[in-house]
């Protein structure tokens, strides 16, 4: 099964649950299949992952639930992609704050969707955060990596959290910025540089580039917010999809980090009221 169908199939079973108003766990047996097979698929458990739903998995699935099939041929592709020139509109500087830049483009493979013309690009060390241009409220992104313009019209990057009906940035460095009014949706994030014998102004394109859509497999990352970001939506979409939370190992797979950054992320979310431990219990992380 090839990486589009696999989330082609992601898709139509993230739908069924939703419209069933069950766990994709419940899905599974009253399928008649392993809950094992479906849980092992959506998280890319190895050795049940790798190959995506077996045939008989599929007919299964297709039986018991006829809205699947259609499920799955409204599922978006999300590996078809056009290339296309973004604009760079900055820099992202140590202290999360964006300096503009408006001289220089990148060509970038972007996974279909309408609008391109709407995106642009910060550039965040060596890779490129692209963001919608349009002016969103910062209500609908708590807990979410977007790009911030305050009173004084200056523009960073980070997570938006909200404390005692508050609303601050907490850029990289854990700098609670307030006095927010607009956020950007940042969309993707492309890793796709290289620097050559340390030399910062000579770059070359990988020969695999990738880019992060939403719960996409994303690529290793020491950033402290991303890691903290990635590790808060996949605790909550594994606990929808299974109804239960992840192990440590399955958090580290997941969110494609280190020990160490994934034990930063849990403090930083506990500190900060987004997740509680159960004592006692072995799958003791849950979100709020």
């Amino acid at each position: 099964m090839s990486k589009s169908e696999k989330e082609k199939y992601k898709s139509a079973l993230k739908k069924l649950a939703k419209s069933q108003n069950k766990s994709l766990s419940n899905i599974a047996v009253e399928a008649g299949i392993a809950p094992s097979t479906i849980t092992g698929f959506m998280n890319d458990v190895v050795g049940r992952g790798k190959y995506g739903l077996s045939a008989k998995t599929r007919s299964k699935l297709s039986k018991t639930f006829q809205e699947f099939i259609s499920f799955v041929n409204e599922a978006h592709h999300f590996t078809e992609k056009i290339n296309c020139e973004i604009e760079i509109r900055g820099t992202v500087s140590k202290n999360s704050k964006v300096f503009h830049n408006y001289a220089e483009t990148e060509n970038v493979s972007l996974p279909e969707f309408n609008n391109i013309e709407n995106l642009y690009g910060i550039r965040n060390g060596n890779d490129i955060e692209i963001y919608k241009s349009k002016e969103e409220q910062p209500e609908k992104f708590i807990n979410k990596y977007v790009l911030a313009t305050t009173k004084e019209d200056d523009f960073y990057i980070g997570i938006l959290i909200k404390i005692d009906d508050k609303i601050y940035l907490k850029s990289s460095n854990s700098r609670r910025i307030d006095d927010i009014i607009y956020v950007y949706e940042i969309m993707y994030k492309k890793f796709n540089y290289y620097v050559l014998n340390n030399q910062p102004n000579k770059k070359q394109m990988l020969n695999k580039s990738d880019i992060v859509k939403d719960n996409l497999n994303p690529t290793k990352s020491r950033n402290p917010i991303l890691i903290r970001d990635r590790l808060l939506r996949f605790l909550k979409n594994y606990l929808r999809q299974n109804g239960f939370s992840p192990t440590r190992k399955e958090m580290e797979r997941g969110v494609e980090c280190e020990h160490s950054g994934l034990d930063a992320a849990i403090k930083s979310l506990e500190r900060d009221g987004l997740i509680i431990r159960l004592p006692g219990h072995h799958r003791n992380i849950k979100p709020v």
